[in-house]
């Protein structure tokens, strides 16, 4: 559990640099640290919420660095489809392997930055995006509720930063490393779980979900209906919250060789009394359809909204 360094004073990519140097910490500790090497068939990255969004971009960072080629020059990036291999990082003052982690675990991770899902927003089939009509099932505020709410100066939050989000410059929003829903490839990355509730980021978690199976990703992933934003630690004595702690626990069993079988795969609604699982249709996962131009353009346009609530900055898209 890094404590890495926190947004505002701190933006993109601080976060993601710390989580990086906490991985290459584990893999290759210095001299005098408390423990010894740890093997990254060993290690999965998780984390709920913003730490999710962490872990995601984290392996994302990784994986385009596998995707990349030693040279004279530096790193020749190849393409996505190319073949992987893991990099020599300097680390500690020499050159160090940085293998992938063998999986990854996210609990409602926030994958979305823009959090675009919202009132703007109708899906093809007439329903409205699920950062406002979740929000029965959910404790976090809307972004339209956020952006309704006044607060104090603070010098925490610098002045003329170019910024109308806490955690990176407007026209970083839609970038892969701050909202992991645009990568362009998870080919090569390692088993994922990924659970999300009829929360405030639901929708966006149902089109990332589409995006990994659909570039590369083996995934098992659960949507639990009626709960809220990361359940299992708010609720954590019920029955459905339980059950999710379970199913992630043989996630990580079966990833680190000590139970005997494959990851299971899919992409299933969990009912919260009877906890039966019902598969999801993956058309249904891209919201009526939506193309990737789609959610960006959807990006762009909340970034905009953003923008005009936050006094004396524009948004540079």
């Amino acid at each position: 559990m890094p404590r890495y360094r926190l947004a505002p004073q701190n933006p993109f990519p601080a976060a993601l640099l710390d989580a990086l140097t906490a991985y290459l910490y584990l893999l290759h500790p210095p001299p005098g640290a408390l423990h010894k090497p740890i093997p990254a068939s060993k290690i999965i990255i998780s984390g709920d919420s913003a730490g999710g969004n962490l872990s995601f971009a984290l392996l994302q960072l990784l994986l385009h660095l596998h995707r990349a080629g030693d040279n004279e020059d530096g790193y020749e990036v190849i393409p996505l489809s190319g073949p992987m291999h893991a990099p020599k990082i300097t680390w500690q003052g020499a050159p160090h392997e940085a293998p992938l982690p063998c999986g990854i675990v996210g609990a409602s991770p926030w994958v979305d930055v823009s959090r675009c899902f919202g009132e703007r927003f109708t899906h093809k089939d007439g329903t409205v995006g699920s950062e406002e009509s979740c929000k029965g099932f959910d404790y976090l505020p809307t972004p339209r509720e956020e952006r309704a709410r006044k607060y104090k100066y603070s010098p925490a939050w610098p002045e003329d930063v170019g910024r109308s989000h806490f955690y990176t410059h407007d026209a970083l929003v839609a970038h892969p490393l701050v909202s992991p829903i645009m990568a362009e490839s998870w080919s090569g990355s390692p088993p994922m779980w990924i659970s999300v509730g009829d929360e405030c980021l639901r929708d966006a978690n149902l089109y990332f979900a589409h995006r990994l199976v659909e570039l590369g990703a083996s995934l098992r992933f659960l949507h639990f209906t009626s709960m809220p934003h990361v359940f299992q630690g708010t609720i954590p004595h019920l029955a459905v919250s339980r059950r999710s702690f379970e199913d992630m626990a043989e996630f990580l069993d079966i990833v680190f060789g000590r139970k005997e079988g494959g990851v299971k795969v899919g992409e299933y609604r969990v009912h919260p009394v009877t906890l039966e699982e019902v598969a999801v249709d993956r058309a249904g996962l891209t919201l009526g359809g939506l193309t990737v131009e789609d959610v960006k353009a959807l990006m762009v346009k909340e970034v905009k909204e953003w923008a005009k609530k936050s006094e004396g900055i524009e948004a540079k898209l």
